[in-house]
């Protein structure tokens, strides 16, 4: 990264630099994380943190009980931290050996 930086002259410090490649690599990791989750995961987190539901309202609109919602966001949600987390403190995640 730091020989990349020494050849852009963008007037960007090659640390803010490095700080958005691995916001960019975060983010699109955990984008693909969302769409690859099972549907039934993917659901409920979009109720929940898109349509702004809480557990009773996302339980009812996908016909399970309050504790099923509940483990489908805990799920959904472990996943998109772990693609996150990954990217953040394993910055040659996904690279081949």
């Amino acid at each position: 990264m730091r020989h990349l930086c020494e050849r852009i002259s963008c007037g960007e410090s090659c640390e803010r630099l490095e700080e958005r490649v691995r916001d960019a690599a975060a983010a699109a990791r955990a984008d693909l994380m969302a769409t690859a989750m099972p549907a039934s995961l993917r659901s409920a987190l979009e109720l929940a943190y898109v349509r702004r539901r809480d557990y009773r309202a996302t339980a009812a609109e996908l016909g399970v009980s309050e504790d099923e919602a509940r483990r489908r966001l805990r799920l959904g949600l472990q996943l998109l931290s772990t693609a996150v987390t990954r990217t953040v403190t394993d910055p040659g995640a996904g690279r081949a050996s």
